[in-house]
């Protein structure tokens, strides 16, 4: 869980960490928090540090100023970052962004989904078999 401080420069320090962290962390990895950083030319969600914004599902914006509707500000302040190994192991990994509650920030789910191998069934036998011509010859043969 990250927060991002308020000015861009300030962030500096957030993004140098992460940095550190993507060098000594192997595997898969999720960072989530408030960035405070909307993703603009100015401002961009950065990149060379090995990670992508998941998908998100659900609200739009995940932070509102909560005030009257003709005043209201809603925006995307909170951000569930990934690595690429991440998006291969949990291949079906996605944030879901929930109706704000009584924070000014929207709650999240992530959801992290497991590629699964077919799984092996078991055996099961059928009485029918037995009326096959030449089952029991076939069956000898075993």
């Amino acid at each position: 869980m990250v927060y991002g401080l308020n000015e861009a420069r300030d962030r500096n320090e957030l993004w140098h960490d992460l940095r550190l962290l993507e060098q000594q962390i192997y595997g898969s990895w999720i960072v989530h928090g408030d960035f405070n950083a909307m993703v603009r030319s100015t401002d961009k969600i950065r990149v060379d540090i090995g990670l992508i914004e998941n998908t998100n599902q659900g609200c739009q914006y995940t932070w509102s100023n909560y005030q009257d509707v003709e005043d209201r500000i809603g925006c995307k302040l909170d951000r569930s970052l990934i690595n690429v190994s991440c998006s291969e192991v949990f291949p079906g990994v996605y944030t879901e962004v929930l109706e704000p509650g009584v924070s000014d920030h929207s709650p999240v789910i992530i959801h992290l989904r497991a590629f699964v191998r077919g799984s092996r069934k078991p055996f099961r036998f059928f009485n029918m078999w037995m009326t096959y011509p030449g089952y029991n010859d076939l069956l000898a043969g075993v």
